[in-house]
């Protein structure tokens, strides 16, 4: 809902005073007479509402309250002087008139009828734990609260109180109170014990503060092992009492004992709908790393719809990671495999592994996550036992489709992918929860030389960034960021890096590189403005949570202020190593600030979510950075010797081909056998979704003659009409729609004979943006070992990707430059071109066919990205001689012209 606006129909001559989260619609401040009209309301600051599916029902997105205060005249208490109407006056919209509802009070707490201090213990949540033995020795966790509420007249201070354990308790931790005695936690509490406040050791009275129940209360939050009481049965401490001279306390067990059952009986309630999960089978037996997926809720989310399967519904679900192992996990990675269309809106301790940011939609072939901030998963060995280091729970919170509760809709897998770990198939443990134990495979062997047990190997991969944190202060460092390109096809143009800063952190400065947008305001407007009161922040460079860095021109490459780095300033590209190994690397330096508490400067977190992407380049997929052994790199005072720096991060990017994403490049493809083309395929790279002539997306491209090639699509009708009239063949009604390709590839055969073959490739750039040392790679499955020479072109055999010809501008032609206007206004505009014959023998591959497909290539790629080829080759045409035929065609289609326009 956008830009929010209610009527509210006052009517009882209302001065409104203030009001929260709104502002008149009219403009009028407050306080102002709204009880003549009414007034309308409008969102300010949250003006959009979204909606239960984009946010898993999070009622802090999908609602907004209003709170009203002012003076309205004649409607005494106990009547309320309610408007006569509210209605939403947003266009589109039908409000019905407004009901009243009539609902009593809810009674009050127990604690009203205590006029003096108020104490309350409750038992919360408590459960087994290791090792197992028999009663009374068997230990149990639990979790309970301690509140003390000032109902008297005067104030309580430096309050302390006992409270009564009686089950050789071990406390492990006890909020806002320590121990009376001076004792420090964990310790043995199990014949009852004397607590006092801190920080708040005084509570003050309702009279003292209006009734404001923050200063007149504090609660405790108890957690420790007790032994010998046995959930369900509740271990009670024996009293709890205020020892604070002059007052009296009462018996207290009948009290908690009523407290504890109303708390039972309301889980109880509860959980009904949907049926408590069963618990996991126990990880006892798995010595190695033990993964649970428990589904927790959901509920049903607005829209209602009659189709089951496209209901939405919220959930909410953990992941739980369990070292049982005696090694530690580094660098964790789960798959999780989502299939119920899920939108995952948030993930507590975890990102997606593959850079992307939530919510995402994660329902179609799941996600893997990767640990954050805990990346890594120590020993029960190293840590005696302690869960907080030994697991992680990863707390999911989403919309899926279809499944409603009290059904589970629990994903079709779990299973760790890290290197050398072997996961069974996940079991179903009871309706609400999958498990599986995943352990070390003893024939996996690494390819990689581990140096150091502290740090994981650097790993290969298409595209490899480098996170290298050269200086470290207090409160900020310098780190080198270089991108080095490892796949023969793999490249980018102009390209962009993202990533997500997780603990507020900015970019002071930069060289080698800068953002796309320089902006300061994010952090004078939050909590870095306080944090650097004496900052010059109109010279800070970037303050987005998620920013976007881009590339320097070839110009300030010398530039001392913002250049001199080392394989810096290249506009973007990164070229294979095969075209150029020094321009197969880009960095550039960043200044960055942190925020606290992780000012030390030892404590450094790189930023999480990288991506990286070009312009008509392949699509990468990055996973999270990796801690690895700090990196080498050359003194900086000129001293022959490398210097180690202060700590290094890995980033390993892969080339990716994403359902349902279009190529941006296209092939067509003809031969001197026929004299059509077959064009690129309709909505070859994408169809728009609104076109200003109507066409359809999956009518076949109709075929043309060779003189259309050069001409822009809306400009093809006419000679595409023509030619299908000449040729007999059918039209779509409506029109194929275009390719939309900003770049399109003719492959032509040109020849055939007894001892070779010949074709010609060539390129037309569609667009305006220029490509710099381009390249094209063509994979001939049966007759690539046979290539000889590209006249026009530099053309290579390669050796490190199998059948394929590697196709580069010569020196002085390496430009594909973009559309340019035509000679008269009234021309089509004219594509940017380049053009080459390529010349093969049959010798290595005698029986290859070529006109009947080994001639034409089963892959194109233009910069790296893999582009759409036709689904037929052309075959010969009855009758077909070169030459004098394609005069006459010509002539013909002409004469068609003609008549088409008459």
């Amino acid at each position: 809902l956008k830009s929010w606006r209610v009527y509210v129909g006052f009517h009882h001559d209302e001065i409104l005073v203030s009001t929260s989260n709104a502002v008149t619609a009219d403009g009028s401040s407050l306080p102002a007479k709204v009880g003549e009209d009414g007034a309308v309301f409008a969102g300010y600051p949250q003006s959009d509402i979204k909606t239960g599916i984009q946010t898993a029902g999070d009622l802090k997105q999908t609602s907004v309250k209003v709170e009203f205060e002012g003076t309205q005249f004649g409607v005494a208490p106990l009547n309320a002087p309610l408007p006569i109407n509210i209605t939403l006056i947003n266009d589109g919209y039908v409000s019905p008139p407004s009901s009243k509802s009539e609902e009593s009070p809810a009674p009050a707490p127990s604690p009203n009828l205590c006029n003096g201090i108020w104490l309350s213990y409750r038992y919360e949540d408590g459960k087994k734990i290791h090792p197992l033995k028999t009663l009374p020795k068997q230990p149990y966790s639990f979790k309970s609260a301690l509140t003390i509420l000032n109902n008297d007249y005067v104030e309580l201070e430096a309050w302390q109180v006992f409270v009564g354990f009686q089950h050789d308790e071990l406390l492990v931790s006890a909020t806002n109170v320590v121990l009376a005695n001076g004792s420090s936690l964990p310790g043995l509490v199990g014949e009852g014990t004397i607590f006092a406040g801190y920080p708040v050791d005084s509570l003050k009275t309702g009279i003292q503060t209006a009734g404001d129940v923050e200063q007149m209360m504090v609660e405790i939050e108890f957690e420790g092992t007790q032994f010998g009481v046995a959930p369900p049965d509740v271990p009670l401490p024996k009293n709890i009492s205020l020892v604070n001279d002059g007052y009296l306390s009462s018996m207290a067990a009948n009290t908690f004992t009523f407290t504890i059952i109303l708390l039972f009986s309301l889980l109880s309630l509860s959980s009904a709908q949907p049926p408590t999960p069963k618990k996991p089978p126990s990880s006892d037996t798995c010595n190695g790393i033990w993964l649970t997926y428990t589904y927790g809720s959901g509920n049903k989310l607005h829209p209602y719809l009659k189709t089951p399967s496209k209901q939405p519904y919220t959930f909410k679900s953990t992941l739980t990671i369990l070292n049982n192992d005696d090694v530690e996990l580094k660098s964790w990675r789960v798959y999780v495999g989502f299939h119920h269309d899920e939108i995952l809106v948030s993930a507590s301790n975890a990102v997606t592994a593959d850079g992307s940011s939530l919510p995402a939609k994660v329902g179609e072939d799941g996600a893997v996550f990767a640990g954050y901030p805990q990346s890594d998963i120590k020993t029960g060995i190293q840590t005696a036992g302690d869960l907080k280091q030994t697991s992680v729970k990863v707390e999911f919170e989403g919309t899926q489709f279809g499944v409603a509760p009290p059904n589970a809709p629990l994903p079709i897998n779990i299973t760790l992918v890290n290197d050398g770990y072997v996961c069974p198939p996940s079991s179903k443990s009871g309706n609400f929860t999958l498990n599986t134990c995943c352990e070390r495979d003893p024939d996996f062997k690494s390819n990689m030389t581990i140096k150091s047990d502290k740090f994981l190997p650097r790993k290969k991969g298409d595209l490899t960034i480098m996170y290298d944190v050269t200086k470290s202060y207090e409160g900020s460092y310098w780190a080198q960021v270089t991108m080095t390109n490892h796949n023969p096809l793999g490249r980018l143009d102009y390209w962009k890096l993202n990533w997500d800063w997780m603990q507020d952190e900015f970019i002071v400065a930069m060289k080698g590189a800068h953002p796309d947008i320089i902006d300061a305001n994010d952090c004078v407007n939050g909590p870095q403005a306080a944090q650097y009161p004496g900052l010059d922040w109109s010279t800070v460079m970037n303050c987005e949570r998620r920013p976007t860095i881009i590339d320097l021109p070839l110009q300030f490459a010398n530039n001392t202020e913002l250049g001199k780095i080392p394989f810096c300033c290249r506009n973007g590209t990164i070229l294979p190593e095969s075209m150029d190994e020094t321009q197969s690397v880009s960095s550039f330096l960043i200044q960055v600030n942190k925020m606290p508490p992780n000012m030390n400067k030892s404590l450094i977190e790189p930023p999480q979510n990288w991506q990286i992407s070009g312009v008509l380049n392949p699509t990468y997929k990055c996973g999270p950075p990796v801690r690895v052994s700090p990196s080498e790199v050359p003194s900086p005072n000129g001293v022959p010797v490398n210097v180690t720096v202060f700590a290094s991060w890995q980033v390993v990017c892969n080339i990716t081909k994403p359902k349902n994403v279009a190529p941006k490049c296209c092939v067509s493809f003809s031969s001197y056998v026929n004299e059509s083309i077959i064009p690129c395929k309709t909505c070859a790279c994408g169809c728009p979704d609104k076109t200003s002539q109507t066409c359809s997306t999956t009518a076949p491209a109709m075929f043309i003659p060779p003189e259309a090639q050069l001409i822009p699509f809306e400009n093809r009708t006419r000679l595409s009409l023509a030619w299908a009239a000449i040729n007999h063949r059918a039209v779509p009604n409506p029109l194929p729609c275009s390719d939309n390709c900003g770049v399109s590839i003719n492959w032509h055969v040109s020849t055939d004979y007894n001892k070779g073959w010949s074709a010609r490739v060539t390129l037309f750039n569609w667009g305006e943006t220029e490509f710099a040392d381009w390249f094209v790679a063509a994979e001939l499955k049966n007759a690539a070992p046979g290539f000889e020479k590209a006249y026009s072109f530099n053309g290579t055999l390669m050796t490190d990707v199998k059948n394929t010809i590697f196709m580069q501008g010569l020196e002085g032609l390496n430009y594909l430059m973009g559309e340019t206007n035509g000679t008269k206004p009234s021309d089509p505009r004219i594509p940017g071109k380049q053009q080459s014959v390529l010349s093969f023998t049959k010798k290595p591959t005698p029986g290859v066919k070529i006109i009947e497909r080994d001639g034409f290539p089963t892959k194109v790629y233009f910069n790296g990205e893999e582009c759409s080829l036709p689904e037929i080759i052309p075959i010969k045409s009855g009758g077909y001689k070169k030459g004098p035929l394609t005069v006459i065609s010509a002539l013909i289609v002409t004469l068609v012209l003609f008549i088409i326009e008459q």
